[in-house]
């Protein structure tokens, strides 16, 4: 049996290395899922892009995938499709 774990990123990046390291050896796949428009249509910063690039040089992170928000759904819809793409991989 594999554990993995999808971490749902769009900001926050001030956390997401640290929560990474502190998952990293307990399981055995992480994928990061992660969007740059958030579902009410902010922008993703630049302190975000690094904060991926980072988890993904120093090995914190097995996978990101973008997921881009579908604009017919409501803010739940995408945040449960997005949820699932992440449980998919």
């Amino acid at each position: 049996m594999r554990l993995g774990v999808a971490y749902n990123f769009f900001n926050a990046e001030e956390h997401l290395l640290a929560s990474l390291r502190s998952v990293r050896n307990a399981v055995d796949f992480i994928v990061i899922v992660y969007q740059k428009v958030s579902n009410s249509g902010d922008i993703w910063t630049d302190e975000a892009y690094m904060a991926l690039e980072a988890a993904m040089s120093l090995n914190l992170a097995d996978m990101a995938i973008e997921y881009t928000p579908d604009a017919s759904l409501s803010r739940q819809g995408n945040e449960l499709k997005k949820r699932k793409l992440g449980l998919a991989n």
